[in-house]
């Protein structure tokens, strides 16, 4: 605009997903793990793969700008 306002609009494309599997390894200074633990931390990874992956798989998201120029 004359009095140096502009604005703009854009957006940001991200449609590809990281991966389909994720792994882990568990490992203990004691050297023992129970299975309890082993089940517990399997699913909290699977669960965290599957949101990266959700999240890298997204459409996208829209950006606005606003400012001055002079």
């Amino acid at each position: 605009m004359d009095w140096g306002l502009w604005i703009g609009g854009d957006w940001v494309l991200a449609s590809t997903a990281l991966g389909q599997t994720s792994e882990a390894t568990l490992t203990s200074s004691t050297g023992t793990v129970s299975a309890a633990n082993s089940a517990t931390f399997k699913k909290d990874n699977e669960n965290v793969g599957d949101l990266f992956n959700a999240i890298s798989a997204s459409s996208g998201f829209a950006v606005l700008t606003i400012g001055f120029a002079f």
